[in-house]
């Protein structure tokens, strides 16, 4: 995760950044990412291409080019 506040307070929202890299020498394909929540967090709203799932979300980032990196932007409460 990138980016998270110090001390987010109960009831409002935080952003969140989750940065996906590929170092590899080659581009992958068909990359999903599944991102696994606590109970006590929801997800308010996340980027096109991610979705709610039982444990938190899940994003379809397509194809990750190598030596490159995605980010996945998230609205948790």
């Amino acid at each position: 995760i990138e980016s998270l506040p110090a001390r987010p307070v109960r009831g409002t929202s935080i952003n969140s950044v989750i940065r996906i890299g590929n170092a590899g020498p080659l581009s992958a394909s068909d990359v999903n990412i599944d991102v696994t929540l606590p109970p006590w967090i929801t997800l308010a709203r996340a980027q096109s291409g991610c979705f709610t799932s039982a444990e938190g979300a899940r994003c379809a980032l397509g194809a990750v080019k190598a030596a490159t990196s995605r980010d996945i932007a998230l609205e948790l409460m």
